[in-house]
């Protein structure tokens, strides 16, 4: 069935006026667009729009590194809020535009939905962003959300990039995980944080 994308129509209107002269709002990313003057008007409009392709398409519009310090709030409240007629996968892709934009302002935030079970995998890269946040709320987080079945790959990814000594023992359980991708991060997060304190003994 072709999606109903009548409320993409006063959001077009107004990228015109923008000087951006688009067909569908998902142009501004899949033609690579320069828009980053688009990205106040997009968050604007992402708690306005019920119709579901077309606040999906707002959310990865404003899944760019250019869009942080702007879109978050917009996305933490649709992320809390979501319409109960939205399909499966658009929770997941606000938990990753929250990812992509994330930095130390948003991080109680994204600590309380990282725990909140009730999301389930849409956690998942929300978990993942606090990789991106190295304060020691985050570490104690993700060392709590090994714990956590949906979302303890993402956890022990987003330790691998932070790499603390604390979370050593949360991670050694994960050298021998089925899942590649999850024993690999664990081995590389493990090997980073060794070379660390073997620098510290050497000091």
């Amino acid at each position: 069935m072709t999606p109903d994308l009548s409320d993409e129509a006063p959001i077009l209107a107004q990228l015109r006026e923008l000087g951006l002269d688009v067909e569908h709002i998902h142009d501004l990313y899949q033609k690579r667009y320069d828009y980053r003057t688009a990205i106040p008007l997009l968050v604007s409009w992402i708690p306005r729009v019920r119709e579901r392709a077309v606040k999906e398409m707002l959310v990865r519009a404003v899944s760019v590194p250019w869009a942080r310090g702007i879109a978050g709030p917009a996305l933490i409240e649709a992320f809390e809020t979501p319409d109960p007629d939205t399909p499966f996968g658009l929770g997941w892709a606000i938990g990753n535009a929250i990812d992509v934009v994330a930095d130390p302002s948003l991080l109680d935030e994204m600590i309380r939905l990282g725990r909140d079970r009730r999301a389930g995998r849409d956690r998942e890269m929300i978990v993942m962003g606090l990789g991106r946040i190295r304060r020691p709320e985050a570490v104690a987080a993700l060392i709590e959300l090994v714990d956590d079945p949906e979302v303890a790959g993402h956890a022990v990814a987003a330790l691998a990039k932070l790499q603390p000594p604390e979370a050593r023992a949360a991670l050694q359980r994960f050298v021998d995980d089925e899942r590649g991708w999850v024993k690999l991060a664990a081995r590389r997060a493990i090997a980073g944080i060794d070379r660390k304190l073997a620098k510290i003994r050497s000091t």
